[in-house]
């Protein structure tokens, strides 16, 4: 069994697995963009913080989703990585912004964000959440090794 979330069966496990978000996406259950835990706009006083002093800053956005912080982040002048684990989302993103970057990649892989330093700030709006509420031992592990990536 599982919870009934979106008009259909839900394991909170399959929360933070690759395949989960790949059908979510592909289903639509996110839309066209789904701004996860805060918006653009709610952010930005923390982002501009973290970035003060700094007009050009290397910025990578972790399980990007369908979100648009990756845009807004462009469009202030910085660099951004956009990356998720779903390479359907990705694909749909790289059709809807062509000119940012999108990646696919499993963060809690040893170097699938490239070397360390490599970034100036990291945000990541749900992609621990997701291996944390999957609560399986699996996925926390998976979730230790992301945030050591990061």
């Amino acid at each position: 069994g599982g919870l009934a979330l979106f008009g259909s069966t839900f394991r909170q496990a399959a929360i933070g697995e690759k395949s989960y978000w790949d059908a979510a996406y592909a289903a639509g259950r996110y839309k066209d963009t789904y701004e996860w835990l805060q918006t653009s706009e709610e952010l930005w006083p923390y982002i501009s913080r973290a970035v003060e002093g700094r007009s050009r800053c290397r910025v990578l956005h972790v399980g990007c989703g369908n979100s648009e912080l990756g845009k807004v982040l462009a469009e202030a002048g910085h660099e951004v990585v956009n990356v998720d684990y779903s390479g359907v989302v990705i694909e749909a993103m790289r059709k809807r912004h062509p000119d940012l970057q999108w990646v696919q990649a499993d963060c809690a892989e040893a170097g699938a964000l490239g070397p360390a330093g490599a970034y100036d700030l990291c945000i990541d709006k749900g992609a621990l959440d997701a291996l944390v509420e999957s609560y399986t031992d699996a996925m926390l592990e998976r979730a230790k090794c992301m945030v050591k990536e990061i």
